[in-house]
């Protein structure tokens, strides 16, 4: 073998050209499958990490166990950290600084649970004995004096129990708001002296609604009765998705109880978390991650064999007479085939460590571009982006490449040691002639002209070079399309809605009743950054309309089997929307309408009865009802002082008030009226206490010292639960998403770029330079400059229109296989990106012409006796 690896290093030696782009096209191809890798394994690694900080690190949730059953758990091989919790109950908090708040949420946690969870201290220490606690530092009585660190809190708790409208007795939790029961009372069961260790800001489980501020206190496992009853959240060493049967059968074995007589417990997974470990029971995300990921693979793969491939074969159609020489003299075919091999493998070995060192360091500088950005966009708190390379994507990218190599090298190896020595020799097999195979039509003729057919006639006296070139342009052509089309509708699928939401900043509150939040809304009007506001309060009802109300999009939507049914009646979810006198005045004179039409007896409203939808690429619109001025509206709710209030329809308009969407409103109803005269009808303090939250709409020319003087202004009134929402802010994380997916799918698409066009250039001027005696040859009959040029532009042109027409259609069939796979999660329309099909289409043309006449040019200095004496093709 020593002979037949020097001569085809040799042969390598003297095609640098080729050669090199051989190894430049799997250089990239390796560095693309490593970026893919490593981007895997680093996005996953960041949303594991988000993850753990934003919902703690636990994989499986055991619920109500005993102490004994939860030390069992804890003593499990695969166990990692027990984080144990128990509910106390609700302790009485008389002195709230917020009436809708009157109580404590008393909990029970061990060390692991504050420490691997995402408690978050804003001073102090956690408890690390029995009697100590953390509090919410939201926390305050009245006056805002706030729950100190040190004081000590002699408490009585146990079950908070409320009486629901259906006469129903149960017991009550944080998310059923103050007031929401009938009525509701506390049954004390324990009590005891909690010191008080620290602050913590408000737990995910405390919405501002929430009855209860969290008071965290010291669980001591040990301390435990064997009855006593907790909640387990286990972290594992092992992570698969064995872990669904392992965490039954441990349930199984500590006696817990079974929920239907099965193998069903009362358990939970941590999902959002596993998903990033590739472990989910939802075989539909799966597949389509699965489906994603291969078909992006299969693409890279794709076109790096095409590539290798084609120089391979290149490189057997050049050494065909070496190759039949030694034949000759006593070269086996096993010689043959490891010269092609050899030659993979000298590749192999310089471009795919390149190639790994590529791809590593390339998405390394893009991760330090698009790092800052994806945390801001993400909001991943103190977890960034970083760099992970496990051995598992460097072996995954050498096997990949590997394979490729292999694969590509394969069919030319064996057609290598096929070659026999006579035909090698003679070249008897380059091309093969019959009166049959140059035949042409004469509407080649009648409409190319004679150079027309003399391209013609050479495409078809040479099949082999003629197919391994339309299949260059071809597999380009579905790549680039291919990678295209994915690259869009990855940008769809993430891709925000933007509207014009008619406001810079949005200041909200749902604790509304109280003179506390309208007095900051009245300060934050008069700020010298705002330019205009609207002001709204809300209330969340229902109304029942009849058959001959409802819009015919409606009642199909609504329930198509009784459209046509003239009985049908259906409730309608309907947002009455109260605007003060500013806003009030601002909305009419927007919409049109004046004062004089409000003013009939009856609360008077102005009923939005248009509403968009988006369908396919735009939106379209749509009528809610068959309502018109003059028509009643009954809405019901039970904070209304009696159940329900009647209005009467002045005016129907388009558009909601600034800060209101007219978006996906399918049965919901907006209903706008002046705040005055609702507090007119109701009164004012019902009016207060039946809303459900005021949100303050504001215009404003400088919203970063306008967030700036809201945020001092609020931060005296942490009590109180002020939101704020800034436009700009949304909109700077819309162009940070749109930044990263265009980084990555722009250099995605540029490297597939990069290997078309290596593939096209190389196929087509080595074809070219394998041809210097046929060319010579017709220029030494006559054939003038301008004839040959023509013969060479008609050459080209049947190159790029037979790719285009099997291009094209393979390219669509795979736009439309991405579309199935997306739309399996994804609610995205299927559409052709028309731009990239015109410039696949201008591309191969503009590549094919330039690469044929950059080979003629060169071959144009070639003397023609020269290349008239040489032996070979």
């Amino acid at each position: 073998m020593n002979v037949i690896s020097r001569l085809t290093r040799r042969h390598m030696g003297k095609n640098r050209r080729r050669t090199l782009v051989t190894i430049v096209g799997v250089i990239i191809s390796v560095a693309m499958i490593t970026a893919v890798a490593v981007i895997g394994f680093s996005v996953l690694d960041l949303m594991q990490r988000v993850e753990v900080e934003t919902g703690g690190e636990w994989h499986v949730r055991y619920n109500d166990l005993t102490a004994e059953q939860a030390a069992a758990v804890g003593a499990h091989e695969n166990t990692k950290s027990l984080a144990l919790e128990r509910v106390l109950g609700y302790a009485e908090f008389p002195e709230s600084a917020d009436e809708k708040k009157p109580y404590f949420f008393l909990q029970a946690y061990n060390t692991a649970r504050f420490e691997n969870f995402p408690v978050k201290l804003v001073e102090g220490r956690f408890p690390q004995a029995p009697g100590e606690a953390v509090v919410s530092v939201q926390a305050r009585r009245v006056g805002d004096d706030p729950v100190r660190i040190g004081e000590q809190l002699t408490l009585s708790w146990g079950e908070r129990r409320g009486v629901l409208s259906s006469g129903e007795e149960r017991a009550l939790n944080q998310t059923w708001y103050l007031g929401e029961a009938q009525s509701e009372y506390l049954v004390p069961e324990h009590s005891g002296t909690f010191t008080i260790v620290g602050t913590i800001e408000r737990p995910s489980g405390e919405q501002y609604y929430s009855p209860g501020y969290s008071l965290l206190c010291y669980l001591d496992a040990a301390a435990l009765a064997p009855d006593e009853r907790v909640d387990a959240r286990v972290a594992l060493n092992h992570i698969s998705t064995a872990l669904y049967d392992e965490a039954e059968t441990i349930a199984e074995n500590i006696g817990m109880e079974s929920l239907n007589g099965g193998r069903e417990y009362d358990l939970d997974f941590n999902n959002g978390l596993l998903k990033f470990y590739g472990v989910t029971r939802n075989d539909s995300i799966r597949t389509t991650m699965f489906l994603l990921v291969g078909s992006l693979m299969l693409i890279i793969f794709v076109g790096s064999v095409s590539l290798i491939y084609n120089a391979f074969s290149i490189s057997i159609a050049e050494r065909s007479r070496d190759l039949g020489m030694l034949a000759t003299v006593g070269a086996t075919r096993a010689q043959k085939r490891w010269s092609v091999f050899y030659e993979s493998i000298l590749v192999g070995l310089i471009s795919i460590p390149i190639g790994i060192l590529c791809g590593t360091v390339g998405i390394g500088i893009t991760f330090r571009f698009v790092g800052p950005m994806l945390r801001d966009l993400m909001a991943t708190g103190d977890a960034t982006l970083r760099l992970v390379v496990p051995p598992a994507a460097v072996l995954l990218s050498a096997a990949v490449a590997a394979a490729t190599l292999l694969v590509s090298a394969w069919v030319p190896a064996r057609r290598a040691s096929k070659i026999a020595p006579i035909d090698a020799i003679r070249q008897s097999d380059a091309i093969k002639l019959s009166r049959r195979t140059v035949k042409t039509s004469r509407l080649t003729r009648a409409l190319f002209g004679f150079e027309g057919e003399i391209a013609m006639k050479n495409i078809k006296r040479q099949r082999g070079r003629y197919r391994v070139t339309i299949f260059s342009l071809c597999i380009s052509i579905v790549l680039f399309l291919s990678v295209s089309s994915f690259t869009q509708m990855l940008r769809s699928s993430y891709e925000m809605t933007g509207e014009d939401l008619g406001y810079d900043v949005r200041v909200w509150s749902y604790h509304a009743d109280t003179d506390t939040v309208d007095g900051i809304y009245d300060r934050i009007q008069q700020m010298s950054q705002v330019e205009a506001y609207t002001r709204i309060s809300e209330l969340d009802g229902h109304a029942e309309l009849d058959r001959a109300q409802m819009s015919d999009d409606m009642a199909a939507r609504l329930d198509p089997t009784a459209a046509d049914d003239e009985t049908f009646q259906a409730t309608y979810s309907v947002n009455l929307t109260a605007l003060d006198d500013s806003s009030w005045s601002a909305y009419l004179e927007a919409c049109g309408f004046r004062e004089s039409d409000f003013a009939a007896e009856g609360l008077q409203a102005v009923l939005v009865n248009r509403f968009r939808y988006r369908e396919n690429s735009g939106y379209q619109y749509a009528q809610l009802t068959t309502m018109r001025p003059g028509d009643e509206l009954t809405v019901i709710d039970d904070d209304l002082p009696q159940g329900e209030l009647t209005v009467r329809i002045a005016q129907l308009a388009n558009e909601p008030p600034d800060g209101m969407s007219d978006l996906n409103l399918w049965g919901n109803l907006i209903v706008v009226v002046p705040e005055r005269a609702l507090c007119d009808l109701l009164g004012e303090d019902a009016w207060y206490q039946s809303r459900w939250g005021v949100s303050l709409f504001l215009k404003t020319n400088d919203d970063e010292g306008l967030l700036e003087e809201i945020d001092a202004l609020t931060k005296g009134y942490s009590s109180v639960g002020i939101n704020v929402f800034s436009v700009e802010d949304a909109l700077r994380s819309e162009r940070n998403l749109n930044t990263v997916i265009t980084v990555f799918t722009t250099g995605f698409l540029v490297l597939i770029t990069l290997i078309c066009v290596a593939n096209i250039f190389n196929t087509i001027s080595t074809s070219v330079a394998l041809r210097r005696r046929e060319f010579a040859m017709l220029r030494s009959v006559g054939m003038t400059p301008g004839s040959f040029n023509r013969m060479i532009f008609f050459e080209s042109f049947f190159y790029g229109a037979k790719a285009l027409l099997y291009g094209l259609p393979i390219s669509f069939a795979c736009l439309y296989w991405f579309y199935l796979v997306f739309t399996r999660n994804f609610g995205i329309p299927f559409s052709v990106p028309w731009g990239e099909v015109g410039f696949a289409v201008a591309a191969v043309f503009v590549l094919v012409f330039a690469t044929m006449f950059y080979a003629m040019r060169k071959l144009k200095r070639v003397n023609i006796v020269d290349a008239l004496k040489e032996e070979t093709l």
